[in-house]
């Protein structure tokens, strides 16, 4: 084959683009040269650019009897390219993406698109550079002769046979433009209609045969729909993010089947569809409950029964191959957001709210059912005794036996306790750090770290004897009153640490630049702190609790506690990034990190330097390092010269969650569980 007949570099096969062995990744950058076989007019979108598709054929489709490739092109009206029928496009730069289950082309901002125009090939098949449209402003790259060579063979070589002629093209481009908006709320849907929605799965796909079955909800209520029932709290774990967002279910809740829990919004706001092959493969792999979906050309009609609407997605050929009709939205994803799933988003928060009221209003009705109950009973038992009651005022004021004394002593005591305990309650929240909040409810009481570091024991029976064993660690949070005496790592600029991305990263070049740097790389926060009791402590006296023999105060407790990349974020209010190069962020870190801890990283920076000055001395005088230069124990207040710095800073109330983790343990020694407390729900406020 000589050169005019090869195709340039770096130009693809449309046949390799579609063909599952050797096709480029979604998101990777490839050059065409095709045929115009078919055109859709350029329709406006939700944001500023119009939309127009073009479907391309070259001799790789033809040989193996395919259709083409689809190209998806998003630009202002005026700068579409005006094709007719079999006009040639040469396309630079065009993105390879997967939708609705099949490969096609999208364009960018770095696509150019080179325009031939047929008739004119056909009179010059030797010159396809008199064929070639001039370069725009949105078009200014200009094929070379290599590719107008290319461009005149391919024209004359392929089979244009069965094609559409320019009438037949401009109908069927005029009739593109004649869409019918499908897209419906689920409250809006009848019987005998096609929609498209954008729908929350409600519960888990349900696969029987070779069907899928989904329930799904937008949050709009529909009176045709089947009516779920409230019967009660469950507080299910979610199985989008990891638990059920509702918490409650429809009285069918059984423990040992979570796909059959209702999960979605009670009442009528949930839809159920039926969905054939290849959706229902797609489906079975991709979706699971809590997820978002773009679902299109949804058949509604009544189910068996008559009386509830419901939706069928069945098998519908596209070219040639099956169109999937299923996307999986995302609120996270770079791309700009879709109004419409930004609107449902919106219903699903409003929902949530409403539910929550409900749910608050459930519980205190039933309080008050209890207390009005109780009160009942009190007044009947009076009534009882009226008569002998009534007997006794009549006689006149009687003295109290011991038994009647006894019990008053111990009613005022039990008042006098609740009142010193309320006092200590109140000064637990005297002389805290304003301006560190945490995420407590009204009423949570501020819990010490001592009965935070408590073992919990666990009392069974074991052959027939009661036996007491310590728990590894239970799961839990707390509420307590702290202050920061250390933090790890011991340099700020390694809070945070860089992985290189994975698959399962979402990778776009319109991804997160906040976190993501060239090369790569993922920025995540990775720090701990070291937390002290900050409760008040009882006046210094020799037999106080808290006291030791001697009048020395006692070493409050302590305990570490990590934080992880979003809680850091909370905490910090910053994104990860690579400190040793981002000074500005470092600053910015520092800075509020100052507010929760004070002048903690200087006394640490200064001990080192201490540390580091004895060694360097003994180091040049030949001498041995001695013990004492080494770096002094966190729990120390010496620096450089033998002067004391007090620690600097001022309690506040933060959260603490305790887990356990697997621990790998030693050579030889099994995997045990070990405790972790982590901080959360804490923020500095700037």
């Amino acid at each position: 084959m000589d050169a005019g007949r090869a195709l340039p570099a770096p130009f693809n096969e449309i046949r390799q683009i579609l063909d599952e062995g050797s096709r480029p990744e979604p998101g990777s950058f490839v050059d065409v040269i095709g045929l115009v076989t078919d055109c859709r007019l350029p329709m406006p979108t939700t944001g500023t650019d119009f939309k127009s598709t073009l479907t391309l054929c070259d001799l790789s489709t033809q040989v193996d009897g395919g259709y083409g490739i689809v190209f998806n092109i998003f630009r202002p009206k005026e700068a579409m390219p005006q094709v007719r029928a079999r006009d040639v496009v040469v396309i630079f730069r065009a993105k390879v993406q997967k939708y609705n289950g099949s490969m096609s082309l999208i364009s960018n901002r770095a696509t150019c698109i080179c325009l031939y125009k047929a008739p004119r090939l056909a009179l010059s098949p030797l010159a396809a550079k008199a064929a070639l449209v001039p370069p725009s402003k949105s078009d200014p790259r200009e094929p070379d002769d290599e590719i107008n060579r290319y461009v005149s063979y391919f024209f004359n070589k392929i089979d244009k046979h069965g094609l559409p002629d320019d009438e037949e093209f401009s109908q069927r481009a005029a009739m593109s433009l004649n869409i019918k908006e499908k897209f419906r709320l689920l409250k809006d849907v009848c019987d005998g209609s096609f929609y498209d929605l954008i729908v929350q799965v409600a519960r888990e796909p349900w696969y029987m045969a070779d069907k899928m079955t989904l329930y799904v909800s937008d949050y709009t209520e529909n009176e045709h729909f089947f009516h779920y029932t409230w019967d009660g709290l469950k507080d299910l774990p979610s199985r989008a993010g990891g638990g059920d967002p509702y918490g409650y279910t429809t009285g069918t809740y059984a423990k040992d089947s979570d796909k059959k829990d209702w999960c979605g919004p009670y009442g009528k706001k949930a839809m159920q569809i039926t969905c054939y092959e290849p959706h229902a493969s797609f489906i079975r792999s991709e979706v699971k409950a809590g997820q978002w979906l773009m679902l299109r050309n949804v058949q509604v009609k009544f189910g068996r029964d008559g009386q509830n609407l419901e939706g069928f997605m069945r098998a519908e050929l596209n070219l040639n191959e099956y169109k999937i009709n299923v996307d999986v939205l995302s609120a996270t994803d770079a791309e700009p957001i879709n109004p419409r799933f930004k609107d449902a988003i919106r219903r699903w928060r409003d929902y949530e709210l409403s539910k929550k009221a409900q749910i608050k209003e459930i519980k205190s009705r039933k309080v008050t059912g209890v207390k009005r109950k109780a009160a009942a009973v009190d007044a009947g038992a009076g009534q009882t005794n009226s008569a002998g009651a009534g007997a006794s005022e009549q006689k006149g004021p009687r003295a109290l036996n011991g038994k009647e004394k006894r019990k008053m002593r111990r009613a005022a005591l039990e008042q006098q306790a609740k009142a010193a305990e309320a006092g200590q309650k109140e000064d637990m929240w005297q002389g805290l750090n304003k301006q560190v909040t945490c995420e407590s409810h009204p009423g949570t009481p501020l819990a010490s770290v001592e009965s935070i570091l408590a073992p919990v024991h666990y009392d069974t029976t074991v052959n027939g004897q009661a036996v007491k064993l310590e728990l590894p660690f239970i799961c839990a949070k707390y509420l307590t009153r702290v202050r920061v005496v250390d933090f790890f790592p011991q340099s700020l600029e390694d809070f945070s640490c860089g992985r290189r991305t994975v698959e399962f990263d979402v990778l776009s070049d319109n991804g997160d630049l906040g976190r993501r740097r060239p090369g790569g790389r993922i920025w995540e926060w990775r720090f701990a702190v070291q937390l002290e009791d900050a409760s008040p402590q009882p006046p210094p006296t020799t037999n106080g609790k808290g006291q030791k023999p001697n009048g020395v105060q006692a070493p409050r407790a302590r305990f570490w506690a990590v934080v992880n990349n979003a809680e850091a974020q909370c905490l910090a209010g910053l994104d990860a990034t690579n400190l040793r190069y981002d000074v500005d962020a470092l600053a910015r870190l520092r800075e509020r990190l100052f507010t929760l801890w004070g002048n903690l990283e200087e006394l640490k920076s200064g001990k080192a330097t201490a540390a580091r000055r004895r060694a360097d001395g003994r180091a040049a005088k030949g001498r041995p390092l001695l013990r004492s230069d080494k770096l002094p124990p966190d729990s120390s207040d010496v620096e450089d010269g033998g002067a004391e710095r007090a620690l600097s800073n001022k309690p506040f109330a933060c959260c603490i969650k305790q887990y356990g983790v697997l621990s790998s343990g030693r050579a030889g020694e099994r995997t045990a569980w070990e405790r972790v407390f982590g901080l959360f729900g804490t923020k500095i406020c700037t």
